[in-house]
């Protein structure tokens, strides 16, 4: 059976290392460390799931957001956003935008796994 693609966006290092290591055995992992980078990759890739920090150091994570799904291409891949922000009103933004779901950092590896393994099926 074909292993799903997972793309992370994160612009910490430490991040991406730990979500590989959790995702490695079950998913084909592919990184990012900015907004700019994840676009070229998503459109490149087109990876089943997107783990998508909301603060970026080029382009905020809601902004790629907007732009996945704005590409009918696209549109149909799950993006999950990640945070370290424990701000309501900043999730409900998120939540108006339409997206799947939130993990809150630090992320509990078996929360990000269930959640990705939800949106895959």
């Amino acid at each position: 059976m074909k292993k799903h693609t997972i793309l992370i966006v994160d612009d910490t290092p430490i991040i991406l290392d730990v979500l590989h290591e959790v995702l490695k055995d079950d998913y084909n992992v592919k990184a990012a460390p900015d907004g700019e980078t994840a676009l070229k990759v998503i459109r490149e890739f087109k990876p089943d799931l997107v783990l998508l920090d909301v603060q970026l150091p080029d382009i905020d994570g809601y902004t790629v957001y907007k732009e996945i799904k704005n590409e009918p291409q696209l549109s149909c891949i799950p993006v999950i956003l990640l945070t370290g922000n424990k701000d309501a009103a900043k999730e409900a933004e998120g939540l108006d935008l339409g997206k799947i779901d939130y993990i809150t950092k630090p992320a509990i590896p078996e929360v990000v796994l269930a959640k990705i393994k939800a949106h895959l099926g």
